[in-house]
This record gives structure tokens, C-alpha cells and sequence, in this order.
């Protein structure tokens, strides 16, 4: 998706993500027991726009340099054309909906934070290597991209393509600061907690809104009554012949 893509492609990646993050959610919560927690960090957006530059910008540039590569002769254009990302970069409010409508968490905690291209941009003292943010980001992009390339246009043209990638990151790097941003959700399971064995309803079972004791309960207090019923009989006949000593 681009900034320039049609309202219909942007619909059909928007409700290609519903479905896949529906089915991750439902597949997670079987997973978990009821009171369990979930943590996901993934990329994301603020603003509402789905083709907005927070989400998109990183693949604009490469689609800048697929499209240089076309100019000259380096890549068929038809393969560029039919060339598309399976990446959908969703705004809080469209994962706090889908969670919701699913239906198998509560949302504990929803948020959005900006982590910048250069990741060591604050360090006073990084390596060298670490100082080269468009490097970075280079090497974090190819780790994505590069088996989707390779798939569609060939081994060929990959070396050629992050290495001009590399140079467009670092002219837009040096003119401005680019952040990611990250939306993250803290998620618990819903639902009852599971009861295999029927424990519950042996110890305890509630009737016209009072508790009953369950018959385990009954069983155990009817135990412990008899236990001390013997208890106190066996005391009191000690007592008996201890005193019958004492008189003699």
C-alpha cells in the first residue's frame, strides 16, 4: 500500500487484516487459560489514514528504487506492477475494534509509541558501524523484504537493489528524523475458570441466590463431627479414671 493506492486495494488489505488477526486472537486464547495475559508489540500507525506516510514511507522508498530500476532497464515492468507487500499496519482504533469483536480478551492497556529510524540516535558513545542508521535500517528492511523480492524478480537484482535503497534511506535520513510506530496491547483472556474435574460443585452449590454445601462438604463435616464426638468421649473417660486414682 501506497499513498497513492486505490480505495479498493486499501479495503482489501484492511479486511485481509480483520480476518487474520481474528483467527490469530482465537487461536492465542485456546492456548491460554482463563486470567492469562497477552503482550503484542507490531507495527502500526496514529492516524487513521491507512496509506499515511507513518506506515507506508519505509516501502515508498523502496518502491522508488524498483521504479528507478524499471527506468533503466533492470526490471520488467509487468513484474512490477504484480509486485505486492502482504503487510497491513493497523491504527489503535482498528485493533482495539477487531479485539473487541472477537471477543475472547479484555483490553488492559492500549498504546502507541515512536521509535526513530536511527536507534542509536541518542548514544554518545556507539560504534561506528552502530552510527550508520540508514545501514541499519538497510539491513532490518532486507531481513523483510528481501525473500518477497527474490520470489518475484530473481537472486539477480537483490544486491543492486539495497545498495541504491540504502543511499535514498540515508539522503532522507540526513534531511529529516523518521520514526516507526508501535502499537502495543496488553490483553486477559476472558471467560470462567475451568473446573475438569467438578470440584465446585462438590464443595459448594449456590440455590435461590444462597450457598448449599456441596456433598463433599457434608461428608467432611459429618467426619469431623464424629471425630470429636469420639475425641470428647475418649477425654472424658480419661478423666474419669484419672480422678478415680486420685480419690483411691
Amino acid at each position: 500500500m501506497a499513498s497513492t493506492s486505490p480505495p479498493s486495494v486499501l479495503k482489501a488489505y484492511y479486511e485481509q487484516f480483520q480476518r487474520d488477526f481474528s483467527l490469530f486472537l482465537k487461536c492465542r486464547s485456546e492456548e491460554l487459560v482463563t486470567g492469562g495475559r497477552m503482550v503484542l508489540t507490531f507495527l502500526g500507525r496514529k492516524s487513521e489514514d491507512p496509506s499515511s506516510e507513518e506506515c507506508c514511507y519505509i516501502w515508498e522508498l523502496l518502491a522508488i528504487t524498483l521504479n528507478d530500476m524499471v527506468s533503466e532497464g533492470l526490471i520488467e515492468e509487468e513484474k512490477l506492477d504484480s509486485f505486492n507487500i502482504p503487510q497491513y499496519t493497523p491504527s489503535p482504533t482498528e485493533v482495539k475494534s477487531e479485539v473487541e469483536m472477537e471477543g475472547s480478551f479484555g483490553i488492559d492497556r492500549l498504546k502507541v509509541s515512536e521509535v526513530n529510524w536511527n536507534a542509536y540516535d541518542n548514544e554518545l558513545f556507539a560504534s561506528d558501524s552502530y552510527k550508520n542508521g540508514a545501514y541499519n535500517v538497510t539491513k532490518c528492511m532486507r531481513d523483510v523484504a528481501e525473500p518477497l523480492l527474490l520470489n518475484h524478480f530473481g537472486a539477480t537484482i537483490i544486491n543492486e537493489v539495497f545498495c541504491r535503497y540504502k543511499k535514498i534511506v540515508a539522503d532522507r535520513m540526513s534531511k529529516e528524523r523518521i520514526e516507526f510506530i508501535n502499537v502495543t496491547i496488553a490483553m486477559t483472556k476472558k471467560g470462567k475458570k475451568k473446573d475438569p474435574l467438578g470440584m465446585t460443585d462438590l464443595f459448594s452449590r449456590p440455590s435461590h441466590g444462597k450457598a448449599e454445601y456441596g456433598p463433599y462438604t457434608q461428608i467432611m463435616a459429618r467426619s469431623a463431627a464424629h471425630c470429636i464426638g469420639y475425641w470428647s468421649s475418649g477425654l472424658v473417660a480419661f478423666l474419669k479414671k484419672a480422678n478415680n486414682r486420685i480419690v483411691a
